[in-house]
């Protein structure tokens, strides 16, 4: 449900008439499973289902608003009604003792907390969310290290250069093959015309000695010199994605995208694959 919420939806019908109507709770064996005070992960929306089939939603800064709810056909419906006619939102579910996860018929999730048990889950989710961070960084770091000698068997080619004002960049992208790096539609032609794609770990250590993957600073350099203004492209053989050695936070890594005639800078996911130009030390 994403912002597509129950509160959302049902407070747009309901809100020009306060008449409600609570419906019979048909909850299957277990109506009590479902009663309590839910909170919705983020803190913005509270639910609370009593075990006769009412209940009330209240969402940030808005009144309460009073509600009927059922379980039917393996669905969670939550019903208002507005001037004599029926509003109703229905939902696949699943619940637990701790979370009551709904989703709609577009396939967006909403996830409710029980109140008291919500500092709970939030520690367990960041605690989760850094675990898999720190997998995927040791993951990545693996990728890197197995590369190293393949990095160093690039390091005796010649590249060509370009002085930029106080700079010496490659004039072309790097195009050394090493574990975890691609070709365009992992087509070998575009490496050799466009060089290979690689994530940011890769990108920061792929660059042969001498030289180094440009920073955020370093980049801005180069616009100033060439005199291009900030914008963005997506076009091959028209434009391209470079990465930045700067990271924007700890998940995205900032990367540069040229085109003929502007050059702009983004927070991109350092999983993404982008194109590698070396500055000289």
């Amino acid at each position: 449900m994403a912002r597509n919420k129950l509160g959302h939806f049902l407070l747009a019908v309901a809100f020009a008439a306060m008449a409600f109507t609570p419906l019979s709770c048909d909850a299957g064996n277990n109506p009590s499973a479902f009663a309590g005070k839910w909170v919705e992960e983020n803190g913005s929306e509270v639910m609370e289902l009593f075990k006769d089939g009412t209940g009330i939603v209240k969402e940030d800064k808005k009144p309460p608003m009073s509600i009927s709810w059922k379980v039917a056909d393996k669905r969670f419906v939550i019903t208002t009604t507005v001037r004599g006619s029926q509003y109703s939102v229905a939902s696949n579910y699943e619940i637990s003792s701790e979370t009551l996860t709904l989703t709609d018929d577009k396939g967006e999730t909403t996830i409710f907390v029980r109140e008291d048990k919500l500092e709970e889950f939030k520690a367990k989710k960041a605690a989760a969310e850094e675990a898999a961070k720190a997998a995927a960084a040791a993951e990545r770091a693996k990728v890197v290290a197995a590369a190293k000698a393949e990095i160093a068997a690039c390091a005796n080619k010649d590249y060509k250069t370009v002085k930029i004002g106080n700079q010496v960049w490659m004039t072309e992208n790097l195009n050394c093959k090493v574990s975890g790096s691609k070709c365009y539609k992992d087509d070998e032609a575009n490496c050799n015309k466009f060089g290979r794609l690689y994530n940011w770990e890769m990108a920061m250590a792929v660059c042969p000695k001498g030289w180094h993957l440009p920073s955020k600073s370093e980049w801005h350099e180069l616009n100033k010199a060439i005199g291009h203004k900030d914008g963005s492209f997506s076009y091959v053989g028209y434009s391209g994605y470079w990465w930045s050695a700067s990271e924007y936070n700890s998940g995205l890594a900032y990367s540069y995208c040229r085109g003929l005639i502007e050059i702009g800078h983004d927070g991109r996911d350092k999983s993404r694959l982008f194109s590698v130009r070396c500055l000289r030390d």
